[in-house]
């Protein structure tokens, strides 16, 4: 485990801050959801102060300035902090996405850079390299292990589905160990709530798919990702009752946490139920509103962020579908 020191953050902490954007994150997000086209979408974007100064003339769509606000906030908060390699946690997600584009790439034969993130912790081409070459020992550990496994279980079975489990599964471990290791609070109660999301969200999904009793256990125990307050086995042997009504009231009997019993006894709509489960994560990080910083604060920045770059993408989405701004705001309506 890491010795930080609060003091040691104070720059970075400072320099995040000073980055943050013009007005709030709330009044940001609002501008985005009341664009009523693509271009005022990306003049938005551009006008909220995400994009650095030096990638705005390369941005001619929303999807260009949500990925210029992304790299530049991973960018800014690589280069400010004392040791980068205490926030792995947080752009493991982007290696999983990664690793998962390569590996099906390499089965389609088919390439497409723009599918690739550029703020994992590894590079991309490298990425690519390890998948085309099956020498995984430049990945993060869990998940280069779980790519191999991925492969071969692909090859013998011929389950693309299996590429996408035993990859979430390795981005969390490793995202746990890394939450752990860095010895900050903040970040192992992060990594263990999105992991509580992903495991409740993907319960409810599977419960609900109208698939036999078999399947939805097998499914749910394939689906649950460590790191969470509840354990997998949790969600596994409630997977085993015979209808959804049966599973929810199996899971509300193990759930001891009384927010995620008001969630789960609100609504069993995955996409409900993720909504809550986000609000929950916002609710955490407004925890660090009035810290002056430590290394919680550069964290906080890039989650806002990355907050902030969902409702571009969402917005953008919406607005390509003919939604009107009233339903966009509902459905970017998250705030920091």
């Amino acid at each position: 485990m890491k010795t930080i020191k609060e003091t040691e953050y104070v720059y970075a902490s400072t320099r995040v801050k000073a980055a943050d954007g013009k007005g709030t994150s709330k009044e940001r997000i609002a501008s985005f959801a009341e664009a009523a086209y693509r271009d005022a979408l990306t003049a938005a974007i551009i006008d909220s102060g995400l994009v650095p100064d030096e990638a705005r003339g390369a941005v001619d769509s929303p999807a260009d300035a949500a990925d210029a606000a992304l790299r530049g906030a991973a960018d800014l908060l690589v280069s400010s902090v004392p040791d980068p390699d205490v926030y792995d946690f947080l752009f493991y997600k982007y290696d999983c996405c990664n690793i998962k584009t390569a590996l099906k790439e390499s089965i389609t034969s088919e390439h497409d850079p723009s599918r690739y993130f550029t703020c994992g912790t590894v590079p991309a081409d490298v990425v690519i390299s390890a998948v085309s070459s099956r020498d995984y020992s430049l990945l993060p550990p869990s998940m280069g292990k779980r790519a191999e496994e991925a492969r071969n279980t692909y090859e013998t079975t011929a389950e693309a589905r299996c590429i996408d489990l035993l990859l979430d599964v390795g981005c969390f471990e490793d995202a746990s160990r890394s939450a752990e290791e860095s010895g900050v609070p903040f970040f192992r109660e992060y990594v263990s709530l999105l992991a509580d999301a992903a495991n409740y969200s993907a319960f409810l999904r599977i419960s609900s798919s109208g698939a036999s009793p078999e399947a939805v256990s097998t499914l749910v125990k394939r689906a649950v990702v460590p790191g969470g307050s509840a354990p997998a086995e949790v969600f596994g042997s409630a997977a085993e009752a015979e209808t959804h009504a049966e599973r929810i009231d199996a899971l509300l009997m193990k759930t001891d946490r009384v927010a995620y019993r008001d969630i789960i006894t609100s609504s069993d709509d995955p996409g409900a139920v993720s909504e809550a489960f986000d609000r929950l994560i916002c609710e955490l990080v407004r925890t660090l509103d009035f810290k002056a910083f430590g290394p919680e604060i550069p964290a906080a920045f890039f989650i806002k962020r990355e907050a902030e770059v969902r409702a571009v993408r969402i917005a953008a989405s919406m607005i390509g579908a003919g939604k009107s701004a009233d339903e966009i705001k509902k459905r970017v309506g998250l705030e920091y």
